[in-house]
């Protein structure tokens, strides 16, 4: 089972390693460069310290387990490793991989080696194949009607899945850590609220009561009771 504040503390760390900015230049290089070695994402989390890589572009195929941002505000889509509390950690240009890729897509890409950091890393990250979008797209109003008539059933529906979701922003809390919250109109007793981290505050302070917002974000901790739905480490998007 996915273990998600351990993971959280994890990649938030990840962001003090100072991984070199995505040149645009360097993202070209190795858009064009051959890739030295291709595996997948298991065996290179394996391997990812063998001298052989240093230096080379390296190509990985696998399952995104996450897409987001560090503390560092680095962008990174995340590859599934089974058994491991984080997989390879994939930066790339795009400052929002979640509009592209969600938990559970198939993909193939390329990146340069670097040392690992907590986890094993790929910089200047190019996608060659991207699969379909995986993320749930729903508005904020049908998650909660569907919730209302069934909420074990949502709930197992759901579970653990990337949602796009988009609502109006009924109100607006910001805890002491500096982190928001956004709970959405439903048009019924049922709330959905979506958390941000502390790490988002330059984009999610932003938010207004009576703004129509479009968010990424996890659909966990919830556990079918009560009448509110989480969810949790949401981030902005702009592209839809």
């Amino acid at each position: 089972m996915r273990t998600i504040m351990p993971t959280l503390v994890a990649l938030a760390l990840i962001g003090c390693a100072k991984s070199p900015p995505p040149a645009p230049d360097r993202i070209a290089e190795v858009s064009n460069t051959e890739p030295a070695f291709r595996m997948t994402a298991e065996e290179y989390h394996r391997r990812a310290d063998d001298p052989a890589f240093d230096g080379k572009v390296i190509e990985l195929s696998g399952t995104v387990d996450d897409a987001s941002r560090n503390a560092g505000g680095e962008a990174f889509v995340s590859l599934n490793v089974e058994g491991q509390l984080l997989g390879v950690m994939c930066f790339t240009a795009d400052a929002q991989p979640w509009a592209s890729f969600a938990r559970g897509q198939k993909v193939r890409l390329k990146g340069r080696w670097a040392e690992s950091v907590l986890a094993p890393r790929l910089l200047y990250c190019v996608f060659i194949e991207t699969g379909k979008y995986a993320a749930v797209r729903i508005p904020a109003t049908d998650l909660a009607k569907e919730y209302a008539a069934d909420p074990e059933a949502t709930v197992k529906k759901y579970d653990k899945k990337h949602m796009v979701i988009t609502g109006e922003v009924a109100s607006k809390n910001v805890n002491e850590f500096k982190a928001v919250g956004l709970v959405l109109k439903t048009g019924n007793k049922i709330t959905v609220e979506c958390g941000f981290t502390a790490f988002d505050n330059d984009v999610s302070g932003q938010y207004e009561v009576g703004q129509t917002v479009t968010v990424f974000g996890d659909f966990s901790l919830n556990f079918g009771g009560g009448d509110s739905l989480h969810v949790n480490f949401c981030l902005p998007l702009e592209r839809k």
